[in-house]
């Protein structure tokens, strides 16, 4: 049978508040050698402290809870997820603190996503990528519940961390621009995705600061995922003139667009280039290799997470954190090929 703080309080000679003092340092003060003494008692007697009891006593259960942007049997299966999720394990570690995944239905109701949200299980939570909940978000906020995104759209009072979506993208059009393309096409992210809508308004306002002239029938927006972008690009590459360079919104889609020129015959990169978003690890490893837009998700994810740390501490934190990107040049892009 587990010892309890009675056990300890019994062997030591002291209160059971005492030996509570010294087991969670405070809030009382207990003289060091006291307090040294309760802790050998304790190990030799094999105490093993109750996390939830501890939690109702300090309000505090040192875990953070970890809400992904897609819900599903394959949800920690998407890159940026994954990234993510290393950053919150890295940090979670530093600073001693458990991480709880939740898995609810994304239809869950706001009064059953309340309950299940506020059992006290969890100091906070970090919503990573969250879409199409941002009702939910507001309710935590208004009831107090420390929240950060890692990305998705701002929510006024909740930190949010992203990268720099608008400089990124315009860095992708820049270096095709710069390699001779003109006939550029653009496959996107959903419209009402935060990051998505960031990116196309970044590619809009560079093209129109470099004075080209956009063919809208080669602007889509879908669905990030490989097969939505597979399907969008078989679209676009039939199109006449064919479009020498496709810029994706993620790397997902940029995969797709492989996969489409390659059932067509296109040659990668010499008869299109393609370019990607986020650098998730599996990029280099695309064939051919991937170029694309760096996002640092692990960082932006470390950083949220130390952050809401602080934030359940009563520390003040910034509202909106913006991380540097960086284009990542590999094998899918080349000069346009030269008219027969």
């Amino acid at each position: 049978m587990t010892a309890s703080l009675k056990d300890i309080a019994k062997a030591v000679g002291v209160s059971v508040s005492t030996v509570s003092y010294a087991l969670n340092g405070g809030p009382k003060p207990v003289n060091s050698a006291l307090r040294e003494r309760i802790l050998k008692v304790a190990a030799d007697l094999d105490y093993r402290p109750n996390r939830i009891a501890r939690a109702m006593v300090t309000g505090r259960s040192k875990t953070i809870g970890i809400i992904p942007g897609k819900i599903g049997p394959d949800m920690l299966g998407y890159p940026y997820i994954q990234a993510a999720m290393v950053g919150l394990g890295k940090t979670a570690v530093e600073v001693r603190h458990d991480m709880l995944l939740y898995a609810h239905s994304e239809h869950i109701s706001d009064a059953d996503l309340y309950r299940t949200l506020m059992d006290r299980r969890a100091d906070g939570f970090v919503m990573i990528a969250p879409t199409g909940v941002r009702r939910h978000i507001e309710i935590l906020a208004s009831k107090g519940v420390p929240v950060v995104l890692v990305g998705g759209e701002p929510v006024p009072g909740v930190p949010v961390f992203a990268c720099e979506n608008q400089i990124g993208i315009g860095s992708a059009l820049d270096y095709l621009i710069g390699l001779g393309h003109e006939n550029i096409a653009f496959v996107n992210g959903q419209k009402g995705m935060f990051d998505a809508d960031e990116r196309e308004a970044g590619f809009r306002s560079r093209a129109a600061e470099l004075k080209i002239a956009l063919r809208e029938d080669l602007c889509v927006r879908t669905i990030f995922s490989i097969e939505h972008g597979n399907a969008a690009a078989t679209k676009l590459l039939s199109k006449s003139p064919r479009p020498t360079a496709i810029i994706c919104g993620n790397d997902d889609l940029a995969y797709g667009v492989i996969e489409a020129a390659r059932a067509l015959g296109i040659d990668v990169p010499g008869e299109l280039s393609i370019t990607g978003f986020d650098n998730v690890p599996v990029s280099w490893l695309s064939h051919p290799p991937l170029t694309t837009v760096n996002q640092p998700v692990e960082e932006m994810a470390s950083e949220a997470f130390r952050c809401l740390v602080q934030l359940i501490e009563g520390v003040k934190v910034p509202e909106i954190v913006r991380f540097p990107t960086e284009l990542v040049i590999r094998e899918t892009t080349a000069p346009p090929a030269r008219k027969a």
